[in-house]
């Protein structure tokens, strides 16, 4: 069962990251200020589900090298899986993987959901449990 980061889980994250390869866009995030949302993100008075995914991505990125390929913007290039991000989001990438993970903000710069490989896309916070998500029409 996936726990808390642990400080020293935190601290390889802070290790194995890189702020350097970010495209160029209005606004950059270091790699301290990164840690420090999905740290920020990770406390108990947060919604179950970003707590969640906020921890397994500390892990992660205390196990591997990770890039962040770009700071807080929307769009994109999008990929052949995915269409471009529109929501507020900044781009994380493992350094052996081609997939990238979004760190999606609202409007005010706080995380409310991470996508990408192995995220769980299917628990949304902004949705009053038991509600019925509408489908949006063709």
């Amino acid at each position: 069962m996936l726990g808390m980061a642990t400080h020293q889980d935190i601290n390889k994250a802070k290790r194995n990251g890189s702020g350097n390869h970010q495209y160029s866009s209005s606004t950059t995030v270091t790699v301290p200020q990164l840690i420090d949302l999905l740290v920020q993100s990770s406390k108990s008075t947060r919604h179950a589900s970003i707590r969640r995914g906020a921890n397994a991505l500390l892990e992660k990125m205390a196990k591997s090298h990770w890039v962040i390929t770009a700071g807080p913007h929307r769009g994109g290039k999008g990929s052949r899986d995915r269409l471009p991000d529109y929501t507020n989001h900044i781009s994380v990438r493992f350094t052996r993987s081609r997939k990238s993970f979004h760190l999606r903000l609202d409007a005010k710069g706080h995380l409310f959901m991470i996508t990408g490989p192995g995220m769980d896309e299917n628990i949304r916070p902004w949705i009053a449990p038991g509600s019925v998500e509408k489908k949006k029409e063709k």
